[in-house]
């Protein structure tokens, strides 16, 4: 046991001395949508994705081996735009988001490519529905789940512009895997594409910086 207790100290040590730390923010632009199954088994194929907007802030360790991990918190906004005998029907859904995940990261001189994926949890802060002329609030009807579920799987690049900071780019695809809607015979799904900006600082000591490998 003392010798188990030891070696996950010893890798815990050697993890954190050969790595790098940063926060990042970032502001996003979305084409959000529903994944809507109806009480007969169809998918509805007239809802269309709408431009959203989302925020965040993350922690990053990116290691040695150029695996990392990171945390991320923010607000996002989701929902989707339908017509039905030519009047307009649009859901707009305010979330609380967090996230956690990983990836690879591949440098590239000054440029560093990295891909991943993460697990995502969100708290439904508003949301509403509109029918023509018609508003309904949806969180206070308990038309729609309060929480949600899912998985984004990314894609990005990094220009390192100081010794400290960084811009970089990123392309998400966030599909949900939690059923929204309270009844049990229709099925919705929030999913949604994201591009997203952001600056990144990194906040090691210097002794401990490191060139990632090659």
């Amino acid at each position: 046991m003392m010798k188990h207790s030891l070696f996950c100290f010893v890798l815990f040590f050697n993890l954190n001395c050969f790595s790098q730390d940063f926060v990042s923010v970032a502001i996003s632009k979305s084409y959000s949508n529903f994944n809507f199954t109806n009480s007969q088994g169809e998918k509805d194929k007239t809802i269309k994705a709408v431009l959203k907007n989302a925020y965040a802030i993350n922690y990053q360790k990116l290691f040695y081996n150029n695996l990392f991990v990171r945390a991320e918190f923010g607000a996002k906004e989701m929902g989707a735009y339908s017509l039905y005998n030519t009047q307009k029907i649009t859901w707009n859904l305010n979330y609380f988001d967090g996230n956690i995940g990983g990836g690879y990261n591949i440098p590239i001189n000054a440029f560093q490519v990295y891909l991943g994926a993460s697990f995502y949890a969100s708290h439904l802060l508003s949301g509403n529905q509109t029918i023509g002329a018609n508003y309904y609030d949806m969180k206070k009807d308990n038309t729609i789940k309060k929480n949600d579920l899912g998985i984004n799987l990314f894609l990005g690049a990094i220009y390192q512009v100081s010794s400290s900071a960084s811009v970089f780019l990123e392309c998400a695809k966030s599909t949900g895997i939690y059923q929204l809607d309270p009844g049990s015979k229709q099925k919705l799904f929030n999913k949604a594409i994201f591009f997203r900006l952001g600056l990144m600082f990194e906040f090691n000591e210097p002794q401990r910086r490191f060139t990632p490998s090659h």
